[in-house]
């Protein structure tokens, strides 16, 4: 398991990176900063996370859902590849 120092260390990256965008083009600068950031498949993980926007009230709580878990998955890919 991952630190949470390094997964909000991730976020904050992130919302650094997107700061001043919104709706679809706040969801594509996340995709871009995390391939940017070393996720491992980008474009499969938005896909996925596009299934599942019907339970989000609002562009802003989907933006922040897609952030966490993509933030997750290099969290993961970086502890994998440390130890």
């Amino acid at each position: 398991m991952f630190s949470e120092s390094l997964f909000n260390r991730q976020l904050r990256k992130a919302r650094r990176a997107v700061k001043g965008t919104n709706g679809h083009e706040r969801l594509l600068a996340i995709c871009n900063h995390f391939e940017k950031e070393g996720h491992p498949h980008v474009d499969f993980t938005y896909k996925q996370i596009m299934g599942e926007r019907q339970y989000f009230g609002s562009d802003r709580n989907f933006a922040a859902y897609m952030m966490r878990e993509m933030a997750n998955l290099v969290c993961i890919n970086i502890e994998n590849n440390d130890g």
